[in-house]
């Protein structure tokens, strides 16, 4: 294991614990928005989605079509954005399915920019603003 690898490890298993979540990940997105979990902390629960990859036309479109701007915005600014009920956030049906696939009904995405690489990580429930400021700059 490699020393990300470890730190990424860790730093998962530790925000899980302190956020009381069912599930955190680190997702490494591709250009495209192609991409693979690369760190996962999940309750015997879950099913696990570490190294799972996604190459979903879906999640492209969502990400360059609906949510473009305010996406973009958000990574640029390296703010959280937080889905407490992705059935009422306004998601499309090909993304909901998405979510579904990995049994996440609500998640808390934050970007970690690496140059021109995004990474990302969810979590199923909801989310105060004292939890969002942990990852405001």
């Amino acid at each position: 294991m490699s020393n990300l690898e470890d730190i990424l490890t860790t730093a998962v298993a530790e925000v899980r614990k302190f956020l009381e979540a069912d599930r955190v990940v680190v997702y490494q997105f591709e250009p495209d928005t192609s991409g693979r979990i690369v760190a996962e902390s999940v309750l015997p629960q879950w099913k696990s989605c570490l190294n799972a990859q996604t190459i979903d036309t879906c999640l492209q479109e969502y990400v360059w079509g609906q949510c473009a701007e305010a996406c973009l915005q958000a990574i640029a600014k390296h703010l959280p954005r937080s889905i407490p009920d992705i059935y009422t956030a306004g998601l499309s049906d090909c993304h909901i399915q998405l979510l579904e696939r990995f049994q996440i009904e609500a998640n808390l995405v934050v970007p970690i920019l690496l140059g021109n690489r995004e990474e990302k990580r969810g979590r199923r429930g909801s989310f105060g603003a004292g939890e969002m400021s942990l990852f405001t700059p």
